[in-house]
């Protein structure tokens, strides 16, 4: 069915060609190749269906010497037209001292599209030799175009949120402990079959007033995951990566430049607060 298809919309592209006067343009807005002009190959590039294409984007085209399969090809002649759209006619001037009747050529062509190769061949069209037309139309297939690169930030977030998203699966433990005489700390721990994953804990002053909130997250592994202090008005996050570098440092949900000595004191309090929990599993 794919094959019929092309070949009517092939069929009814070159029929409407043959409609059209000898001097209508060619894809770079030149007149199209006088019937028995020498030197020149023309033809139509064509996709299973129309397409129309951002401003500035391209079309080349490539004549190629394809006669040695064991070997690079050589590119005989190649030129870069604008085009608005697919289809499109293009017509390819060549040296003919470069052509030789005993050697096989072929034609190519790629579409660029707001700077991205959209469509490219989907095979070399044989011309001017061993039987070959001086008119070809090649099809395009659309390019393969590799994913966007993951916003690490963004993946780390999204995989915070889904843990979240889990705790009530996981064991709770609770605890406090009075520091002194003016600090109180009330906090809550979830563990899986790994060990501590999370501690939520706060601290009051000796009126009774919240202090600072902290989370306190793990990986499998009981490293640092993540770790949240929100304080006097300023909430500090930072995140590691799975090899223990630090991926996030923002204070107030913005890129911040947090101190070494800070994050090891965070680290500190991390730690102590997962030994905690992990004494009352």
């Amino acid at each position: 069915m794919r094959s019929l298809t092309v070949f009517a919309f092939a069929a009814a592209a070159l029929l409407a060609a043959c409609g059209r006067n000898e001097s209508a343009p060619a894809a770079n807005g030149q007149p199209a190749a006088a019937a028995g002009q020498k030197n020149v190959v023309t033809g139509m590039v064509i996709a299973d269906k129309p397409s129309a294409l951002a401003a500035g984007a391209s079309m080349t085209v490539r004549l190629l010497d394809v006669t040695r399969t064991d070997g690079d090809t050589i590119v005989v002649a190649e030129q870069t037209y604008p085009i608005p759209a697919i289809p499109a006619e293009f017509t390819l001037p060549y040296d003919p001292a470069k052509v030789s009747s005993i050697r096989t050529f072929a034609l190519e062509a790629t579409v660029m599209d707001q700077g991205v190769a959209r469509y490219v061949s989907q095979g070399r069209v044989g011309v001017l030799t061993q039987g070959k037309p001086k008119n070809a139309t090649i099809l395009l297939a659309e390019a393969m175009v590799a994913p966007a690169p993951k916003d690490p930030v963004a993946e780390f977030n999204k995989a915070f949120t889904e843990f979240e998203a889990q705790l009530g699966a996981l064991k709770r433990v609770t605890g406090s402990r009075i520091e002194g005489e003016q600090a109180a700390y009330a906090w809550d721990g979830f563990a899986d079959a790994t060990g501590v994953r999370l501690v939520r804990e706060t601290m009051n002053n000796a009126e009774g007033v919240t202090v600072s909130t902290s989370r306190y997250a793990f990986d499998e592994a009981g490293k640092p995951w993540l770790i949240e202090r929100e304080t006097g008005g300023t909430k500090s996050r930072l995140g590691w990566d799975a090899t223990g570098t630090v991926l996030v440092r923002e204070r107030n949900g913005a890129p911040a430049d947090i101190a070494q000595d800070e994050i090891d004191r965070l680290v500190r309090s991390a730690e102590s607060a997962k030994a905690a929990a992990a004494a009352k599993l």
